[in-house]
């Protein structure tokens, strides 16, 4: 018997389970460097990745707890000050750099396209993510994967965020299934899985570097996987 039989409806997370945001992050990054440079400010690569993904977290951690979004905007006027660029006008030029950079380089994982038309038509399929309203319709629009859900849950269309049970229950109630028919498939732990699980839905993690994947606790879902395909053998497909 498949691990995952008797699931009636899945929901999945968008960001680092279904669409690369972390490539799409990287070319951001590589665009807005390659501004630096060509104005002309020496710049230690290695020092900014690492304080940009160290104010990311830090503002991850934060949206968490309180809801509220840090601006891009002000992560890079930062930024600029921390590493002697000019700050203001700038700090707003190298925004846009980055943001239009991140959304052209967004993609599809190569493997999400073949999961989600396998399952859909099979299982009610619901999209729910979490962040500013209008980055997330734009993902969905740019990477086009809307096509393949019930229903897409914006969490902040509703002034709500993972990982409010409220958030997991709208979707629930629109699957119209008991909580232990209901899968929930994403790639963070404490806004994706920890609430479903305790809800008793039915979860998969994803982790997609190899050693975080070994070191991750099995117990904290019902799988831990590399990608969104390896839900279908657990499915039973």
């Amino acid at each position: 018997m498949a691990l995952l039989s008797g699931v009636k409806a899945i929901a999945f997370d968008l960001d680092q389970t279904l669409i690369d945001f972390a490539g799409s992050r990287r070319a951001g990054l590589d665009a807005l460097l390659a501004r630096v440079d060509a104005a002309g400010y020496p710049v230690d690569r290695k020092a900014f990745l690492s304080r940009h993904n160290e104010r990311t977290r830090l503002e991850d951690e934060s949206y968490l707890r309180t809801g509220i979004w840090s601006p891009t905007v002000a992560r890079f006027h930062a930024l600029c000050e921390e590493f002697d660029l000019p700050a203001d006008g700038f700090a707003g030029e190298l925004t846009e750099v980055y943001t239009e950079a991140r959304y052209r380089n967004l993609r599809k994982y190569p493997e999400t396209e073949g999961v989600l038309k396998t399952l859909q038509g099979r299982l009610p399929l619901f999209l729910v993510t979490n962040g500013p309203s209008a980055h997330q319709h734009r993902e969905i629009e740019v990477t086009g994967v809307a096509p393949f859900f019930d229903r897409v849950f914006v969490c902040d269309d509703f002034a709500l965020r993972k990982p409010d049970p409220k958030v997991f229950e709208a979707v629930r109630g629109a699957a119209r299934v008991a909580p232990g028919e209901m899968l929930m498939v994403g790639d963070f732990w404490q806004a994706d899985i920890a609430v479903p699980r305790r809800l008793g839905w039915r979860t998969v993690w994803v982790v997609r570097d190899e050693k975080a994947r070994a070191e991750a606790d099995q117990g904290r879902a019902d799988a831990v996987v590399r990608s969104v395909a390896d839900i279908l053998p657990l499915l039973g497909f």
